[in-house]
């Protein structure tokens, strides 16, 4: 049986939606686990019935199958920790917690659980119980790499950079091929200023799995780092652009940024666009979750940074400027909006128009952002395939990284804000989905945004 639990702090990625990987080893199962079910008693053939729906995606009714199952013997403590695993892919953070919770207390030797546990508690941003959790499931189990590297993003989270390095050697010692931990030693010792072992462990990441999207984003990163370090006066070279008869949509692109969310345990990358500038400063529109995550409360040691488009040389990076949240929508608001303040802003950049029509049906758009999948910058052509007052579906295709982009009409007019796309995998692109500007307009306008 594949082992399943809540979102995995040791994954490259928290959005495309937070959809991240989380790995636990499976504890041993009953040896009469999946005898015929006329021959189980009745409690077994509802964790079976459980099993079966969960691995078919429908966690509902698998986790009332689970609760039907305790009902019958609440003296089970695989099936609090199944349900809570359950629980925690639903969404149900403080169910799966207090069910992992009671899965201990009937059985305090369950490392598996006390790992999903310190999932969910790192998942609500209790670092430090999350800490405790991991340590206890490593106690229990000196063997258990996965709970060391989850061991060890916490820590980095928390700022203990030393103990988070040592938990993911330990990590890497019990399980060298896991690309995955090397991404994330990797980031705890670039926050440490070690850019040069950092590049090393991206590298190793990069070879043991190069389908991995972090590790060639965060070698590149390191790169960049290392470059200013050795060579200030890159800061100073001027922005190269190219010319308007090698691309003709400069303008545009200089009104779009490239927005890099970095904590200590991993970095990521998004998509604004310039809604309005006064003097030097300059408001940028984009996702909530582009600028807070999916569910993590904002970190203290995070900070953003936007990038303007240029054409740097080989060798050469892009400059940047730190960016401070002003405004975002409530996390329980379908509208998932920011507002970001910049200042000392290239001279050339101006915001973009915002439409003041509905756009129909079957309009033709096109997208400008930063999908991982196509590169930095990426201009996405489609139509309008449906519209309602809430949402706009695109034929453009979207991919982790285009959040926050604007949607142009013909006239290249905001007419929408990219917020997803409808895909389940991570890794791939999708048909984008929007929010049409009318809401995105009110949100900014009670702002003080006109």
């Amino acid at each position: 049986m594949r082992s399943r639990s809540l979102l995995n702090p040791a994954s490259p990625n928290l959005h495309s939606v937070f959809l991240s990987l989380f790995v636990a080893v499976a504890l041993p199962l009953p040896a009469n686990r999946y005898i015929p079910e006329l021959d189980l008693p009745k409690a077994s053939v509802y964790v079976n019935r459980g099993d079966t729906l969960y691995d078919q995606g429908k966690l509902d009714e698998a986790i009332a199958a689970y609760r039907k199952a305790i009902k019958i013997n609440a003296q089970d403590s695989w099936v609090f920790g199944i349900l809570g695993e359950a629980l925690g892919d639903r969404g149900k953070l403080d169910e799966a917690i207090a069910a992992y919770q009671k899965a201990i207390q009937l059985n305090p030797y369950f490392a598996s659980v006390y790992n999903n546990l310190g999932n969910g508690l790192y998942a609500q941003g209790k670092l430090d119980e999350a800490i405790a959790a991991y340590q206890k499931a490593i106690q229990l189990n000196p063997n258990f790499a996965y709970a060391y590297s989850n061991l060890g993003n916490a820590l980095s989270d928390r700022g203990k950079l030393d103990e988070a390095i040592v938990a993911f050697r330990n990590s890497i010692q019990l399980d060298p091929k896991n690309a995955i931990i090397y991404n994330n030693l990797g980031n705890a010792l670039q926050q440490q200023g070690k850019l040069k072992e950092a590049i090393q462990e991206f590298k190793q990441a990069i070879r043991l799995d190069p389908s991995l999207r972090s590790p060639p984003l965060n070698l590149n990163e390191a790169q960049r780092r290392l470059a200013f370090r050795q060579n200030p006066h890159l800061s100073l070279a001027p922005e190269r652009l190219p010319s308007r008869n090698d691309d003709h949509l400069v303008p545009l692109k200089r009104s779009v940024v490239r927005i890099i969310r970095n904590s200590s345990s991993d970095w990521h990358i998004g998509t604004g666009w310039v809604v309005r500038r006064e003097g030097n400063k300059a408001w940028i529109v984009t996702n909530r979750h582009v600028v807070t995550g999916d569910k993590n409360p904002l970190l203290e040691n995070q900070k953003i940074e936007v990038e303007f488009y240029s054409d740097p040389l080989p060798g050469q990076f892009r400059k940047r400027q730190p960016a401070r949240i002003t405004r975002t929508t409530s996390v329980d608001d379908p509208l998932d909006i920011a507002l970001l303040e910049v200042r000392n802003i290239p001279q050339d950049i101006q915001p973009l128009p915002i439409s003041s029509t509905d756009i129909s049906p079957s309009t033709s758009i096109r997208t400008i952002g930063n999908p991982h999948t196509t590169g930095d910058w990426t201009v996405a052509t489609g139509e309008v395939t449906k519209k309602t007052d809430q949402e706009l579906q695109l034929s453009a295709l979207s991919a982790s990284g285009n959040s926050g982009a604007p949607v142009l009409d013909r006239r290249d007019r905001v007419t929408g804000v990219v917020w997803g796309r409808r895909s389940q995998t991570v890794d791939k692109s999708g048909p984008a989905l929007a929010f049409p500007i009318q809401i995105v307009a009110q949100q900014l306008q009670s702002w003080g945004i006109r």
